[in-house]
């Protein structure tokens, strides 16, 4: 079956509000959820800890009262829990306490390094999350915790039959499940799809690659370079200008979409004069196929790409892997020139909303605006009950 590589060239950028809650809408302030993530330095955590670390997230969340799920693996965690802020918050200043217990190769000039007091700050990303103030309270909040320690903190590779092992027949059964709740998701989200511009996007039919190709070490390779929101919005709209005035005779940057097909239907960043590339992947570990192929590799070839996602965490692994992929000189990249740079924006498009979600008022001075110009058009997919936020 044939994958899409759309190219979108938007003449318009709008972007749906995610305002905060004011004293009259209906969702109290004091419930949130927290999206998470955290990749410490290498080793990483010690495998021999990662059970009591695990009964560590089980007592605090709940003697904190925090419902959702955790990842834990020997390569950082993954989370998304909800409750009251001052919970969360409290969660929080215990997790980073644990942290410092748990890796034990950090430096002691690490503070003197990163230029703050903690250490923690540089691996551990962490956002607060307003509830939807359009569904009721308690159909947001998790009702269940689920703390469970897995290879990866989000799954990249494929596992292959050699390495599933016992537990072969449940990854199956998770599967069929997963493809299950992707079809209802999307069957939900049609309604809020973000319309597409027939006039000004370029489609590219891609065919499917023969296999993913087989890198070793991959993920020791250097990740992409964090973009704060802002210094992200600022080098899109400067990248972005400098098209419209012709400074280039082809564009040299090009966006990437990280996310699934069911995600980026609901909302994406439309930068104008810039194509972004949407994989149109139906699961994240379907993503290196996608850019094993003779367009993806042409069309991030010799470029600056900006990877962006939900949170942060999937970028952390593509950037790596997109890296690792273009340096191999194997699969469609035989040959292929390297991009040129590979940047991510830091907190995701949830970090991103939280700045410039609101409408900026235009300067009464009639100043520049573009500087606050919110750059993504639509809604945010999350994974929790709120489903978009």
């Amino acid at each position: 079956m044939h994958r899409e590589l759309h190219h979108h060239l938007y003449k318009e950028s709008t972007c749906i509000s995610t305002t905060m809650p004011t004293t009259e809408e209906k969702i109290p302030r004091k419930h949130m959820i927290a999206l998470y993530y955290c990749y410490p330095p290498a080793p990483g955590f010690p495998k021999d800890k990662l059970e009591p670390h695990k009964l560590f997230h089980q007592e605090t969340c709940t003697n904190l009262n925090l419902g959702g799920r955790i990842r834990v693996s020997e390569e950082g965690i993954n989370g998304v829990l909800s409750g009251t802020e001052d919970a969360l918050r409290e969660y929080e200043a215990n997790l980073r306490k644990e942290l410092m217990q748990l890796v034990v190769d950090i430096d002691q000039d690490d503070a003197e390094t990163t230029g703050c007091d903690d250490p923690t700050a540089e691996w551990l990303d962490i956002k607060y999350c307003h509830l939807r103030n359009d569904i009721p309270m308690e159909q947001q909040l998790f009702s269940s915790l689920q703390v469970k320690i897995t290879r990866e903190v989000v799954s990249l590779i494929e596992p292959t039959p050699s390495n599933q092992g016992k537990n072969k027949g449940k990854r199956c059964r998770q599967r069929r499940k997963q493809k299950r709740k992707e079809k209802q998701m999307q069957e939900k989200l049609t309604e809020v799809s973000v319309g597409d511009d027939e006039s000004s996007k370029d489609t590219v039919k891609l065919a499917p690659a023969n296999e993913v190709v087989n890198i070793e070490d991959w993920k020791n390779n250097a990740p992409a370079q964090h973009l704060s929101p802002e210094e992200w919005n600022n080098k899109l709209l400067e990248l972005a200008k400098q098209e419209e005035e012709g400074s280039h005779e082809e564009s040299d940057t090009v966006l990437l979409d990280t996310r699934n097909i069911y995600e980026t239907r609901v909302g994406h960043f439309a930068v104008p004069h810039l194509k972004t590339m949407f994989p149109n992947t139906r699961k994240f570990s379907s993503l290196p196929l996608a850019l094993n192929t003779e367009e993806a590799a042409e069309a991030l070839a010799g470029k600056n790409v900006f990877m962006y996602c939900t949170g942060g965490v999937r970028c952390e692994r593509a950037g790596t892997y997109l890296r690792a992929l273009s340096d191999s000189n194997s699969g469609a990249w035989q040959g292929k020139e390297k991009p040129k740079a590979i940047f991510q924006l830091k907190g995701g498009i949830q970090k991103y909303l939280e700045e410039y979600g609101e409408q900026v008022e235009p300067k009464s001075d009639g100043g520049d605006n573009t500087a606050r110009e919110c750059l993504y058009r639509g809604k945010n997919f999350v994974f929790d009950q709120r489903r978009t936020d």
